[in-house]
């Protein structure tokens, strides 16, 4: 599942969902590297929340931190709900259905 134009998600087993990060592409071909391995969806969208902010360098360590808690708490909320047409295997093994 693809989250932006840098990031995607993929189901390796049931056990295990991967972060990939797209590398600069030279060539035509899009190149991934895995960055990550978590148990659950959720968890790997909170490992791009650290990932892209604590990368960014910000200063003010408590704008961060709240900002972190904000996206976590709204994370642990989601719930995915599929449609008829999102329901491939891969998707629902990421869903861990």
């Amino acid at each position: 599942m693809q989250i932006n134009e840098n990031f995607k998600i993929e189901a390796i087993d049931d056990r295990n969902i991967c972060i990939l990060k797209k590398q600069s592409a030279v060539s035509e071909d899009e190149k991934w590297k895995r960055i990550g391995y978590y148990s659950t969806p959720q968890g790997a969208l909170k490992g791009i929340v650290n990932k892209e902010i604590i990368g960014t360098g910000l200063k003010d360590f408590k704008t961060v931190c709240n900002k972190i808690e904000e996206l976590y708490k709204y994370i642990n909320s989601l719930d995915i709900q599929l449609t008829k047409e999102d329901k491939s295997e891969d998707m629902l093994d990421f869903l861990g259905e």
